[in-house]
């Protein structure tokens, strides 16, 4: 019989000796590979779908804008910084343009000091989240029409309806004053960004503010990053949100820092097993010895051993994670069982509770290798030890 068939038969009887020992092992490392799995694919997940309901409503994923529109430092923007349409007209089309202006909004009751926004609602219903709350085929009826979130609406003590003066500056350096009625006030779940949630008509907002049809203050782009926008300034959502670029950033270390501390915990784990078992066969591991079986036979052996239920238990792991997945990408998970049904908000926007998983190639693909390479080390000192032990004098 040739030595892999017969080496791969001494390690399956060997592993059949203690077969609740061994069955047990190979579930312990593979509930460690799931769990690291899903402590990975869940934080990747929720990442994911926080990102979409913050960045999809009103940030995008950069922002394209004339140069020092932003002043971080001062909290604030420049409406005189304008861009022109013809910078902009060779730019790959994953974009909605917009324009913007702190107006104070007035009614009979109350007014307030808002940062009001111009959409053109044709493109902001093709690529962001609003589509979630207007029809796509949604259309303004008045020359000077207004959306509301629900808490400003309140605030202003305004319905649907209404109208509302609205006072600003206009680009040219003139006072800006029109009555806008409001067409629809918009549940966006609470937060502070439904308390500042005004939008008209891009054409609206720019006859407001007098600027041409073809200037804009912001290109919202949705899509992968730009490129060719060389004259403009390129605005990241990690610096219009920096703390929860912040936050995000030391959560996603932490994770993989758990990840890894697990995953090494399982390594020393089998190791211990690992001990336990080959030095219950010392005996003879040097009864082969003395037959004239070389030490190679021994490692390969015990690598081999080492090789069946390392690979069995990823296996078992990985069908674990990809079946939750499965189960999860078609039936949501409720964050409010992790929340004690506390509303999460991050950037003034509540997220949406409910979390669909899905599956991500890097988070498998590193989650086993470095699993993988642990379980190699861990085994080098049990095979350490029973080559030592196993030595004839």
């Amino acid at each position: 019989m040739p030595e892999k068939y017969f080496l791969l038969k001494v390690a399956l009887r060997n592993l059949g000796r203690h077969p609740r020992r061994t069955i047990l092992l190979i579930l312990g490392i593979a509930l460690a590979n799931a769990l690291t799995l899903w402590i990975l694919t869940f934080r990747q997940t929720t990442f994911k779908t926080m990102m979409d309901n913050i960045l999809g409503m009103k940030y995008g994923q950069e922002q394209i804008t004339a140069p020092e529109y932003y002043d971080f430092d001062k909290g604030s923007i420049n409406p005189f910084k304008i861009i022109h349409k013809d910078s902009i007209e060779k730019l790959p089309h994953t974009y909605t343009l917009r324009t913007q202006g702190v107006v104070l909004l007035a009614s009979q009751k109350n007014a307030f000091p808002i940062l009001m926004n111009g959409y053109d609602m044709k493109r902001e219903l093709e690529l962001s989240r609003l589509s979630t709350l207007l029809k796509k085929d949604f259309k303004f009826q008045h020359k000077f029409p207004l959306i509301l979130g629900k808490r400003l609406a309140l605030a202003l003590a305004v319905h649907e309806g209404d109208e509302v003066a609205v006072i600003g500056q206009a680009v040219d350096g003139s006072v800006a004053n029109e009555l806008f009625t409001v067409e629809k006030i918009l549940d966006l779940g609470g937060g502070e960004f439904e308390k500042t949630f005004a939008v008209t008509d891009l054409a609206s907002m720019q006859e407001f503010l007098s600027m041409s049809p073809d200037q804009y203050h912001l290109l919202v782009n949705f899509g992968d990053p730009i490129q060719g926008a060389s004259l403009l300034e390129k605005v990241q959502w990690q610096k219009l949100l920096p703390q929860i670029a912040s936050s995000s950033g030391f959560m996603d270390r932490f994770t993989k820092f758990y990840a890894i501390f697990f995953a090494l915990v399982a390594g020393i784990a089998m190791a211990n097993t690992l001990s336990l078992s080959f030095l219950e066969r010392v005996k003879e591991y040097k009864m082969t010895t003395i037959i004239g079986a070389p030490p190679a036979w021994i490692r390969k052996s015990i690598a081999l051993e080492i090789f069946l239920v390392s690979v069995t238990a990823l296996i078992i792991g990985n069908i674990v994670m990809l079946t939750c997945i499965g189960i999860f990408n078609i039936i949501p998970l409720n964050l409010s069982l992790l929340t004690g049904g506390t509303q999460i908000t991050m950037g003034g926007i509540h997220l949406s509770q409910d979390m669909y998983l899905n599956f991500y190639g890097w988070v498998f693909l590193s989650c086993n290798v470095f699993l993988i390479i642990t379980l190699i080390i861990a085994s080098f000192y049990p095979l350490r030890i029973v080559l030592k032990k196993s030595r004839t004098e």
